[in-house]
C-alpha cells in the first residue's frame, strides 16, 4: 500500500498572503493580532468572548451578566446581557459547575473570572468544596 498526499506548491504562499491580508484588514479596524498564526483558526469561530482582567483600572472582576440566545431583541443583531435574576437555570448550572474554586477559611479562592461568575450568579463554594445557591453578589 502506497499512500500519497498532494499539496499544491502554491498553498503555503496563499495561506501566508491570506494571513497578511487579514492582519492589514484587522489593523484598519484597530484590532491588533499578536499571534497571526491563529487567524485561520479564528475564521471558524461563531462567538468570541474577551476577558478584561481589570488590571489597568481595578484589581477585581465585575460580573455584568450572561449573553444567552433566549434573551434576544429582534431589533438587535446580538443577544443582550441577562442580569442575575434573568439568567436561565441551565446557564446558571453551567456557571456554577464549570469552575475550579475552593473554600479556604470560609472564603472562595481561585481564578478571578470564575470567582466573579460564581459571585455574579449568587452561588458560593461551601466548606466541603461543593457549590450552592446563596451569598456572594447578584
Amino acid at each position: 500500500n502506497v499512500h500519497c498526499s498532494v499539496i499544491p506548491p502554491e498553498l503555503p504562499m496563499e495561506l501566508s498572503i491570506a494571513v497578511n491580508t487579514s492582519l492589514l484588514n484587522l489593523s484598519k479596524m484597530n484590532v491588533f493580532c499578536t499571534e497571526p498564526f491563529r487567524i485561520p483558526l479564528a475564521g471558524k469561530l461563531d462567538v468570541c468572548c474577551f476577558d478584561k482582567t481589570g488590571t489597568l483600572t481595578s484589581d477585581e472582576m465585575v460580573f455584568e451578566g450572561v449573553a444567552q440566545t433566549c434573551v434576544v431583541d429582534p431589533k438587535l443583531e446580538t443577544p443582550q446581557l441577562a442580569q442575575y435574576e434573568d439568567i436561565n437555570i441551565t446557564a446558571t448550572h453551567v456557571l456554577a459547575a464549570c469552575q475550579s474554586l475552593v473554600a479556604v477559611d470560609d472564603k472562595m479562592v481561585g481564578d478571578p473570572v470564575e470567582l466573579a461568575a460564581l459571585e455574579g450568579i449568587n452561588w458560593v463554594v461551601t466548606g466541603t468544596d461543593t457549590v450552592a445557591p446563596g451569598g456572594g453578589g447578584g
